[in-house]
């Protein structure tokens, strides 16, 4: 249903990617075992990465941490899914539509009466001189899926970057150019 032109599942149709004019399709996150597809990314294999591969891989990961967390809150506050639903299909989607429901409410009340702080903070570096070059030989992919992954891959290391990858994904940032932060050392005496 997901390669089928028609979309019997309503996805949104291709956006450009915040910060850019590239559009691509809204794709799904999926690990290793999945095959690469205009619409289902999964990460490079892990022999000789480059730097944007790594952050690519780390960003992936990152996002499908957060929907394996989504579900894991369902199951911990919803005993429902804690077995196999024994229902119909069209149930069970108006079962899981209705414990999000109920969940966002839940929360969103509980966070109202909580100051948090921003969890969006941009303290951190900046990386302006790593490019992602596309691999060359590999699985044999359609062009389309490589291009749809080589974009994102680019965009983690330039427009898309975030402060924290760079660490995360166990990268050695001193050795790459970064905006002029500090005062130089001559200028201060």
């Amino acid at each position: 249903m997901l390669a089928n032109p028609a979309n019997p599942l309503s996805i949104p149709p291709s956006a450009a990617i915040p910060g850019t004019c590239t559009d691509l399709p809204m794709v799904f996150v999926a690990d290793e075992a999945y095959p690469l597809r205009p619409y289902l990314m999964k990460p490079f294999s892990s022999r000789g990465l480059s730097i944007s591969e790594r952050i690519y891989n780390y960003r992936l990961s990152r996002a499908r941490r957060i929907v394996e967390n989504a579900f894991g809150m369902l199951a911990n506050r919803f005993r429902i899914f804690h077995h196999p639903m024994q229902m119909d299909v069209d149930n069970v989607t108006v079962v899981v539509m209705c414990t999000c429901v109920l969940h966002n409410m839940l929360r969103s009340k509980a966070i109202a009466t909580q100051t948090l702080s921003d969890p969006t903070s941009t303290a951190g570096p900046t990386v302006t001189d790593v490019h992602h070059t596309p691999r060359q030989a590999g699985a044999g992919y359609n062009s389309l899926s490589k291009t749809v992954r080589d974009t994102l891959a680019e965009y983690f290391v330039t427009t898309g970057q975030v402060p924290w990858q760079w660490k995360h994904a166990n990268i050695e940032i001193r050795n790459y150019e970064q905006p002029d932060t500090d005062i130089d050392s001559d200028t201060e005496k």
